[in-house]
């Protein structure tokens, strides 16, 4: 059968947890812990959350995001990605600095990011876009980002704002196909 995996934080444990199931989804068997956070002074040595797994067939790659930081509105806040093969041990070797930090991500938006995470991926036309949510000092929005290649975000653009008229003061966590 076809292996699934899924990618999800544990609850108090501030670490990202990985299952398996190889019989169509019926049923699924914890494996491992997939991501922990390590001891300060790294970026993301408080909280690593918010997985994206998104599977290249063609390179049999799994491409894991992650949002981690030092704590919620610490300066070293951002998006982790990690990239190994389906049958990679775990848990996974953390990158050394944010695949986007919060300050790249304020730079491209124009805007001061105090969060962000990604909740979608697509591939298309030899482009990746990202979708996700982002905070500012006063409220959540959704964002698209574009890129060329796995491991870089070119452009970023906010693509919804609250609306409390239509009873949405915040929104996050766009998925998109």
């Amino acid at each position: 059968d076809t292996l699934f995996r899924v990618y999800a934080k544990g609850d108090a444990t501030n670490s990202i947890h990985y299952w398996e199931s190889r019989d169509s989804m019926r049923t699924w068997q914890y494996i491992d812990t997939a991501l922990y956070p390590t001891p300060s002074p790294t970026w993301d040595s408080v909280d690593v959350a918010f997985p994206l797994a998104v599977y290249d067939n063609v390179n049999d790659t799994i491409h894991l995001y992650y949002t981690g930081g030092k704590g919620i509105g610490g300066p070293d806040y951002g998006i982790g990605h990690i990239a190994f093969k389906s049958n990679a041990s775990h848990p996974l070797t953390r990158p050394a600095s944010p695949f986007l930090s919060k300050a790249a991500a304020s730079s491209l938006l124009g805007v001061t990011v105090t969060f962000i995470d990604f909740s979608s991926m697509v591939k298309k036309d030899g482009k990746h876009y990202w979708f996700g949510s982002y905070s500012t000092p006063d409220t959540v929005y959704l964002f698209a980002a574009k890129g060329s290649d796995w491991r870089n975000v070119d452009s970023m653009w906010r693509i919804m704002s609250p609306n409390a008229a239509l009873g949405y003061n915040g929104i996050i966590n766009p998925t998109v196909y």
